[in-house]
């Protein structure tokens, strides 16, 4: 595919749009599909693709301590101020913030601009690589105060059904904080068909839930990124790649929908305060 041009993105971190507001505005929700033929008319279905194809829905997750944030995966957007991903993204970070050592913060690049959110609560499963994100916005609201969000399906997909999947990979993957701080990466999307099916888990370990294998490769950091149906229908998020091994695998996203008995939650806003705080305007 052709590699697109270079962008620079820039956000202004501000107290949460939503909490701040002084008057009643209107806003909408749009439940987007990301279809295979979308993305052709976008260039390609492999490799590097513009930073705002997906509308706000693909997150970058980072973690931030005082003097560094270190960008380790994806997520993607479901609803304004909820997202899915997958749960061992957070794994070696989660004492740490618990700690209050460091917040995890999330970057969705949309119409040449950042949408920034501090994530104040993870909910993980506990049979299934998946967590969900509750976010607080951190940035001015979209444009025509419109969010997009991944419409969501819970159909199993066939062998042999062609996907897409998307994430952030960083071509730094630790940042110095600063008056300003650059996250350098790229968004990467793949495609490829459906070749394993475990409707109910494939193991114990990586995949103990409902999931799948597709033939493509993916890259670090793309970890917990959505993965789209035929239709564009966020199905499921990605869980693991082995290199030099060209299989995706991905847990299905239907056990968030549900919940499940075990599932643990830990709220995280007043460490996402603390290491935002004294950080009005500054640029990301």
């Amino acid at each position: 595919m052709k590699r697109p041009k270079k962008e620079l993105l820039r956000a202004v971190v501000t107290d949460d749009p939503l909490r701040s507001l002084t008057r009643p505005v209107n806003l909408q929700i749009t439940a987007q599909r990301f279809a295979l033929q979308q993305m052709e008319l976008l260039g390609g279905l492999h490799g590097v693709t513009s930073l705002s194809s997906f509308n706000g829905t693909a997150l970058s997750v980072s973690f931030r301590t005082a003097t560094e944030q270190h960008t380790i995966g994806s997520a993607a957007l479901v609803h304004p101020g909820l997202a899915i991903t997958a749960k061992h993204v957070l794994a070696d970070w989660m004492g740490d913030v618990v700690a209050e050592r460091a917040s995890i913060v999330c970057e969705a690049p949309r119409d040449q601009t950042l949408l920034l959110w501090d994530v104040e609560r993870v909910t993980t499963l506990p049979n299934a690589d998946l967590a969900l994100l509750s976010l607080r916005g951190r940035s001015a609201l979209p444009a025509g105060n419109n969010f997009c969000v991944c419409r969501i399906t819970t159909r199993l997909p066939r062998i042999g059904e062609a996907l897409l999947i998307c994430g952030f990979v960083p071509r730094r993957a630790v940042a110095q904080k600063a008056s300003s701080m650059n996250i350098a990466g790229a968004m990467h999307i793949g495609h490829g068909k459906v070749t394993d099916v475990w409707p109910v888990s494939r193991d114990s370990v990586m995949l103990p839930s409902t999931s799948f294998a597709v033939h493509c490769p993916a890259f670090g950091g793309m970890s917990g990124g959505a993965v789209f149906d035929a239709v564009g229908d966020l199905v499921a998020v990605l869980s693991s790649s082995l290199d030099g091994d060209d299989i995706a695998y991905c847990t299905h996203v239907w056990p968030a929908l549900v919940g499940s008995h075990g599932a643990e939650a830990w709220d995280f806003y007043y460490a996402a305060r603390r290491f935002f705080s004294g950080n009005h305007g500054r640029k990301v």
